[in-house]
């Protein structure tokens, strides 16, 4: 099943041949046990579509509308699931023999007319995660308003884990009295002694703090609300899952890409030492 390397003038990754050659090098760059794995997989697929060729069945999924493409992916996956001592031994083994089919393809040049495969369509529109720069982050975080409330957590939010790499489960955790406003020392969880914030960031919950409801005695720094009827507010600690909301729904209002919990806090570090990189 696995394609051999033809090599002619030119460049050998270009057009339909050069998908056949990229196709090849993928396929010969592992070992021949995960080869065989991965070409036993690369049968199952061909087999169920009814179509011979390893690399036109994977790009035949490819052109497959979004929605269509996914469901048949998802469903050939149960399908081989199901099958015992048949095929690659793991459901992990047989999902890669596709992506790294893809990835390869991708490599090649060929992404400019195969689609991706995004969970959600508007994942799809967003630039890739690698484009925003800490740096960047940085920039509109100190451009988001601070004026009303809600606003000015956000800010506070959005300093403390994106210009600062405070982990979510961290600021999760912070009561009122964690941040004394005179000095703009901020004790965090898991330290015995304060630290002293970033003068950007000590503004930032100043702000926040000044303006901060009293929501009903709770100790929690950041405070969100649900509505408990027509006359009544009930007001709740903000959790991880809280507070990366924020994050999430801030960056896509600015048409920033989707980007991971943990890419915040490595950035940050990094970032600290003199290097520039992505979030």
């Amino acid at each position: 099943m696995l394609p051999e390397l033809h090599l002619s003038g030119g460049n050998p990754f270009s057009g339909d041949a050069g998908l056949r050659n990229a196709w090849a090098v993928w396929a010969q760059s592992f070992s021949e046990r995960t080869r065989a794995i991965y070409s036993d997989g690369l049968s199952w697929l061909c087999r169920w579509l009814e179509i011979p060729d390893p690399l036109d069945a994977v790009l035949h999924v490819a052109r497959m509308p979004q929605a269509e493409g996914t469901a048949r992916l998802v469903a050939w996956e149960t399908w081989l699931h199901e099958i015992r001592g048949n095929g690659p031994r793991t459901l992990k083994a047989r999902r890669m023999a596709v992506l790294q089919a893809f990835r390869l393809l991708y490599a090649a040049g060929a992404a400019t007319w195969i689609p991706q495969f995004p969970r959600r369509r508007a994942e799809a529109e967003r630039p890739p995660a690698d484009s925003l720069s800490m740096r960047a982050a940085r920039a509109f975080v100190a451009r988001v308003d601070g004026q009303e409330w809600r606003d000015a957590r956000d800010r506070a939010v959005l300093w403390l884990v994106v210009g600062w790499g405070i982990p979510l489960v961290d600021a999760a955790a912070l009561d009122v009295s964690s941040f004394d406003p005179s000095s703009g020392r901020l004790s965090l969880p898991r330290r015995s002694t304060p630290v002293v914030a970033l003068p950007e960031i000590a503004d930032a919950l100043r702000a926040w703090v000044e303006v901060r409801p009293e929501a009903e005695g709770l100790r929690a720094l950041f405070v969100g609300h649900r509505s408990g009827g027509a006359q009544r507010i009930r007001w709740t600690r903000l959790d991880v899952r809280g507070l990366w909301s924020i994050i999430r729904r801030r960056f896509d209002a600015a048409g920033f890409p989707k980007l991971r919990k943990g890419g915040f806090r490595h950035s940050a570090i990094l970032a600290a030492l003199g290097g520039e990189v992505s979030a």
